[in-house]
């Protein structure tokens, strides 16, 4: 009976332990140091205790969110470290022959210690509920650490380098203004790029610029840059473009027509009329048919154009599309081919082009 009445009394002196609220090992700071090596984890501890008006599980709450900011505190440290130094500089090499407008554009977000992502964090609390005692301690792996910024890297580069892509792309098709905000906010991403790398060098000593894929962070902030100060100039037109053709039906080539001219002369479209240059409205349809036997189908297309300046508002044509080019026609724009359909096909390319050749004028006036 005594040897049983031992044997439960050892087996319960942990939980008599915890009731008493013994303090577990990584509340003393050389164990700590002992249990989560400086050069495998980052670290914060906070104690303290329950406050007036404050339930046990607020303080709890309070004292682990102290100790994650002391971890915080703790990484922030080493971000002057040589390592990070060396990253920082070889970051401002980035920037040097930019345009000093896309520099302020590329530096004007910036990451603080609030924003500091810290992954993997793992937490244990303890509290004795006699001296109302609260701590937490707070740890990750660098090795954690630093896969996490690595995805990040490689995942806004990969998203500025799509970017890129789609600029290019607006570019081609003549939006510009398009392209242009593409590659501008693309270039906002650098900075969380540069952020990323940072923390990588100050949790891996021996990351290597290689590492941190600096060429290629170079090389897609050059290419976006490019494209920014190619297209900041150029000029604007927003086009507002309804056409139909036999039976009244849409006719959405008309527009794209027009378009392709225009851009094939280096001029570029907006969406936002605000923003335009010039602002194109034109209203278009088929007008008239007619076929002899034994000869070609006719269609004929006539409509209005009108022209605004888009900086001072100024109407500068008001006209029908029949009077646009090098003579009156006054039946309008004539196509001929087998069919009604085909001809105003025809008719519709023909007036494109003098449409397009009448901005042109305009514009280069």
């Amino acid at each position: 009976m005594v040897k049983r009445l031992i044997v439960i009394c050892i087996a319960l002196l942990p939980l008599l332990a915890a009731a008493q609220g013994q303090k577990p090992k990584w509340c003393d700071a050389e164990a700590r140091r002992q249990m989560y090596p400086e050069d495998e984890y980052f670290v914060g501890y906070q104690s303290g205790f329950i406050r007036n008006g404050e339930s046990l599980d607020e303080a709890v709450a309070r004292i682990k969110t102290e100790a994650q900011g002391d971890a915080a505190q703790r990484i922030q440290v080493h971000i002057h470290s040589t390592t990070v130094d060396a990253v920082q500089s070889a970051q401002q090499q980035t920037a040097k022959g930019l345009d000093e407008d896309i520099v302020r554009l590329f530096r004007q977000q910036t990451n603080t210690t609030a924003t500091l992502d810290i992954p993997n964090l793992q937490a244990l609390t303890w509290n004795n509920p006699s001296t109302r005692e609260v701590a937490a301690v707070v740890y990750t792996r660098r090795s954690d650490f630093v896969r996490f910024y690595d995805r990040q890297i490689e995942s806004i580069l990969g998203k500025m380098e799509v970017a890129i892509e789609s600029a290019l792309e607006y570019e081609r098709q003549g939006s510009q203004i398009k392209g242009r905000t593409t590659a501008e906010d693309a270039l906002r991403l650098g900075p969380q790029v540069e952020y990323a790398q940072r923390m990588v060098a100050l949790a891996d000593v021996n990351a290597t610029l290689n590492d941190l894929q600096m060429s290629r962070y170079t090389s897609v902030v050059k290419q976006l840059s490019d494209i920014v100060a190619r297209l900041r100039h150029a000029t604007a037109f927003f086009i507002q473009c309804s056409a139909t053709t036999i039976g009244d039906k849409k006719y959405p080539l008309l527009d794209k027509d027009v378009r392709g001219q225009l851009s094939a002369q280096g001029c570029h479209f907006t969406d936002d009329r605000l923003s335009a240059d010039w602002i194109i409205e034109i209203d278009a349809s088929v007008i008239e048919t007619t076929h002899q036997e034994g000869m070609m189908y006719f269609s004929y297309v006539d409509g209005s154009i009108t022209i605004y300046n888009g900086t001072t508002g100024k109407k500068l044509i008001d006209d029908r599309l029949s009077t646009l080019g090098d003579g009156v026609n006054y039946d309008g724009i004539k196509g001929g081919d087998i069919s009604f359909e085909r001809a105003a096909r025809i008719a519709y390319r023909n007036a494109a082009r003098i449409i397009a050749e009448s901005i042109l004028a305009l514009v280069l006036e």
